[in-house]
């Protein structure tokens, strides 16, 4: 049940990683709109697949999304302001760990069983920070640059779809001890 359902989130995760670079391919003139969008998705799928799991904590979801979505966009424009102000080998790694943290924080505050969501908070920035490696690494491979229009796209579907992977595992509802399997 848990790697199922760590490949739907990660497949949701690939498909925002997408839905994330077609719009900013498509916004490059408006920047405004560009620095909110791929919060505005991300909080979008993370607050979808928790309603989905029947773990969300608020019944309205206009909430639950606005909710989500200001934490997960100022945790992306967190991320970004880190890499730039950490500058050199770890500043991705770093930006990935913010941007774990603000997965982490919106998940708790939309999760309705928040009493063991804490304990998610170091796995996700870790998930973040690794996930971050990863692209760091692949990006050195490849030789792509900031400017490069497909950096952003081999960045989102690094890092989106192996956090929500984790989210998955994290935020799966615990059996009670007492109940049958």
């Amino acid at each position: 049940m848990a790697a199922g359902r760590a490949i739907r989130f990660f497949a949701v995760g690939l498909l925002s990683a997408v839905v994330c670079w077609g719009g900013l391919s498509l916004l490059e003139e408006s920047y405004w709109l560009s620095d909110l969008w791929p919060g505005l998705v991300y909080g979008s799928a993370i607050t979808v697949l928790l309603q989905k799991q029947k773990q969300a904590r608020f019944r309205w979801f206009p909430v639950a999304l606005l909710l989500a979505i200001v934490v997960i966009t100022t945790g992306w424009r967190l991320a970004i302001h880190t890499a730039i102000a950490v500058d050199g080998a770890l500043s991705m790694v770093a930006a990935g760990a913010v941007g774990g943290i603000s997965v982490a924080i919106a998940a708790i505050l939309l999760q309705r069983n928040r009493h063991n969501a804490w304990r998610s908070v170091p796995i996700l920035l870790l998930a973040g920070a690794i996930a971050a490696a990863i692209f760091d690494l692949t990006n050195h491979w490849t030789g792509r640059v900031d400017s490069d229009p497909l950096w952003a796209l081999q960045l989102f579907a690094t890092w989106q779809p192996l956090v929500l992977a984790v989210l998955a595992v994290v935020s799966q509802p615990q059996r009670s001890r007492l109940a049958p399997a």
